[in-house]
């Protein structure tokens, strides 16, 4: 019936964006080797001069976390 066609259609459009959605995930990004490092507070580490010896940070990974300290941070120049 039409309206059994109407519901495939959507379901299929909602699959395809569902799976473009997923793409965006950082949970995918993870999963691509990359990783999420926050600070004690929960926020995330952008720049090493947010950080000083003895802080400690959190490192989600695709599979797992890692739990470290900080014994040096320095920034590095830009490169193009």
């Amino acid at each position: 019936s039409a309206a059994t066609l109407a519901v495939a259609r959507r379901e299929a459009a909602f699959e395809k964006l569902k799976a473009k959605l997923s793409l965006l995930s950082p949970y995918s990004v993870l999963d691509r080797g990359y990783s999420l490092t926050t600070d004690a507070t929960g926020a995330v580490v952008k720049s090493s001069d947010q950080l000083k010896p003895g802080d400690r940070l959190v490192t989600r990974l695709a599979k797992g976390e890692v739990e470290s300290i900080v014994s040096h941070a320095a920034l590095f120049a830009a490169t193009p």
